[in-house]
């Protein structure tokens, strides 16, 4: 388990957990977990290098104050590789990271960050989009 004490923008002080193989990461003040982010690892993935792949976000209870950021730079430093995200195509995707909420927002703000990066097949599909 990698722990991580952090003190958000509004002053108090929370604890990012993240378990041994990268797929949850859990926000917790005290006993009470507040929000949680699901990733897949994806491997052999070609033309993508291995990376994770956020699948639900669920940080209602403590968004607003950077620590949505402070996760995922965390699980950087822990794991090393690359994260990917859904979009909102206003459907569902299959393994679950289609954004709802704040979340188009929030993976927006931390794609322009580098914090998030888009998969491969992500941007061969926009060079699909903009040939037709």
């Amino acid at each position: 388990m990698n722990i991580k004490n952090v003190t958000a923008k509004n002053g108090a002080n929370y604890t990012l957990s993240i378990d041994d193989d990268g797929t949850e990461i859990i926000v917790s003040r005290g006993a009470d977990a507040l929000g949680t982010i699901s990733l897949n690892y994806i491997q052999f993935d070609w033309p993508d290098p291995d990376h994770y792949h956020i699948t639900h976000l669920s940080l209602e209870k403590c968004s607003g104050i950077g620590l949505g950021r402070e996760c995922l730079i965390f699980h950087k430093e822990c794991f090393g590789a690359p994260i990917t995200a859904g979009y909102d195509y206003g459907q569902e995707s299959l393994d679950g990271s289609h954004l709802t909420g704040t979340g188009p927002g929030f993976i927006y703000t931390m794609r322009q960050e580098g914090v998030v990066v888009p998969s491969a097949s992500d941007r061969f599909d926009r060079e699909a989009d903009c040939d037709n």
